[in-house]
């Protein structure tokens, strides 16, 4: 899994990659996904910002598992995103 994700940082922008370990917490190891405005006050930039960047890596790591006939792998991210995505929704009702 490390040499996967190693490979899609080389896809992406540092920046980028960045922000998606900021928000998982890979940055500080605490376990927790923090908040878009969080990480768009680290960052500078805004919250839908932070969201539009996340998409983008996300999506990075869906075509790089396809590339890399990882599909267990393609599959687990994608049901992550969608986890996300679906408790993203519950929190704004």
């Amino acid at each position: 899994v490390r040499r996967f994700i190693s490979r899609v940082w080389d896809h992406c922008p540092t920046r980028h990659c960045e922000i998606f370990q900021a928000r998982y917490s890979f940055d500080d190891g605490s376990l927790e996904i923090k908040k878009l405005e969080s990480v768009g006050k680290k960052f500078g930039v805004t919250r839908e910002r932070i969201r539009q960047v996340l998409d983008l890596v996300w999506l990075k790591l869906r075509t790089v598992g396809v590339e890399e006939d990882t599909y267990w792998l393609q599959r687990t991210i994608t049901t992550i995103k969608d986890l996300e995505d679906l408790v993203g929704m519950v929190a704004t009702i």
